[in-house]
């Protein structure tokens, strides 16, 4: 049997019916009539594969996110031209390729096309290709040559020319880490994972850092941001775990979500002064945040903002607050006097779940008794230290969520609560007494809370 197969011409699409045909051959030529091939399974057992093209076209246009995922043993691709894009992913965990060559028409090549290509050692460019963030994203540490007209390598970052982006950086770089001055922005997930570098100074003329730019370096420190920068991606810094005082220029006027999240050994951060929001899960998981300020000019905290930062002691929420997100500053355990501003309209369940409290309200929209903050109609939140909690005449609405958190020993419910429509109550919480105890010979309290 010939080591080669030959998809007939006029083939439009490769299925698992196509695939028998090779079965068994360890390379296969794909004709310029196919225009899609997305089932991985049909490449099975493959050691190469070459796409053609006719006369520099074909029908082939894109290479399709996670196209090559599952393929095992694979060890050379040629790609046609005429192809417009390479997908996200698109050749994710080949192990065994070393070296693949983009042509010129192609125009776009998303992130994390070569994610985990652990052999792959050269990358040929033919033509001016646009990268989408870190296209090697992680495990790529055999790549030793990228050759390209718009690509270069400086001090171990893969720059692009044009736009003078940093699109991936070398896992041997140096522990303080130069960019170098002249780069004017980051891609998305460019140091991901990147556990050689503790100190990294980012030069003035960057003005965007990506998505997930630096997330997950679990040796980083310390970072010292430009001063014309205008946004940070959302998990920006997610889960360095080592990272302990950030200090945010007055430039930035938007944080992405998460930026911070899980970053334990972080102690202090200054946030610019015209920031709108505090985004969802910004500080999420913060242990060691000791102090923040919020500025006057935020209008909105996110969902989770400040959830778990169990050293948080002190936040002045500013007067102009309007709106606070659901478990924004749950189970700050140490977080004590709360002062919500006459401003705020809208408090989302949980926000100060477990909080050491005391919470004091302004206005007549909000109020706190026993350890428990209510709204004009709802219960929303239990601080900690709470053993019962008695409802109050005019609450109708409450959720089994509001007391996940919490360790309650009973709960008085005003007349009228038979009506309420939820989960069965005590198939959660057991253990919790219920008054008056009328309540508790019902056969069902599937009507007891919404």
């Amino acid at each position: 049997m010939e080591d080669t197969y030959y998809i007939p011409y006029g083939v439009t699409e490769i299925t698992l019916d196509v695939a028998d045909k090779f079965t068994g051959h360890s390379k296969v030529v794909v004709p310029p009539t196919v225009k899609s091939f997305f089932c991985p399974k049909a490449f099975e057992g493959l050691r190469e594969i070459e796409f053609r093209s006719e006369n520099g076209k074909t029908d082939l246009k894109e290479i399709g996110p996670y196209s090559f995922d599952y393929i095992r043993g694979l060890r050379g691709i040629k790609l046609p031209e005429g192809l417009l894009k390479i997908g996200k992913f698109a050749f994710i965990d080949l192990e065994e390729i070393k070296g693949i060559v983009i042509p010129s028409s192609v125009r776009e090549i998303d992130i994390g096309a070569f994610k985990n290509c652990r052999s792959l050692e050269r990358v040929i460019f033919k033509g001016d290709t646009r990268i989408v963030g870190n296209i090697f994203s992680e495990g790529c540490d055999s790549l030793m040559e990228i050759r390209s007209p718009f690509l270069s390598t400086v001090n171990g970052l893969c720059v692009h020319d044009g736009t003078k982006t940093v699109l991936w950086a070398s896992s041997s770089l140096p522990a303080r880490l130069e960019i170098p001055y002249g780069i004017k922005a980051i891609a998305q997930d460019a140091f991901i994972h990147n556990d050689a570098i503790r100190e990294v100074v980012i030069p003035d003329s960057v003005e965007d850092i990506g998505i997930g730019a630096f997330s997950d370096c679990p040796n980083l420190e310390k970072v010292r941001l430009p001063r014309r920068l205008r946004d940070m991606g959302s998990y920006t810094f997610r889960t360095c775990r080592k990272l302990k005082d950030v200090y945010i220029p007055s430039t930035v006027m938007a944080l992405g979500m998460s930026a911070f999240e899980n970053c334990v050994s972080l102690e202090k951060v200054t946030l610019p002064p015209r920031l709108k929001e505090i985004p969802d899960n910004l500080f999420s998981q913060c242990k060691a945040l000791r102090e923040v300020n919020i500025p006057s000019s935020v209008r909105r905290i996110g969902d989770l903002a400040f959830e778990g930062c169990e050293n948080l002691r002190e936040v002045l929420l500013p007067k102009g607050l309007v709106k606070i997100g659901y478990y924004s500053f749950a189970d700050c355990h140490n977080l004590t006097d709360i002062c919500i501003p006459e401003s705020v309209t809208t408090i989302k369940p949980n926000c100060f779940d477990r909080c050491k409290g005391p919470i004091w309200v302004k206005g007549d929209r909000f109020a706190f008794r026993d350890g428990v903050l209510y709204g004009k109609t709802k219960l929303l939140s239990i601080t900690g230290g709470v053993e019962g909690v008695r409802i109050p005449d005019h609450i109708r609405r409450m959720r089994v969520e509001t007391f996940l958190r919490v360790s309650l020993k009973y709960i008085f419910l005003p007349k009228g609560f038979e009506d309420f429509r939820t989960y069965d109550f005590l198939e959660h919480f057991p253990d919790v007494m219920i008054y008056p105890e009328y309540m508790t010979g019902k056969k069902s309290y599937d009507d007891l809370f919404f």
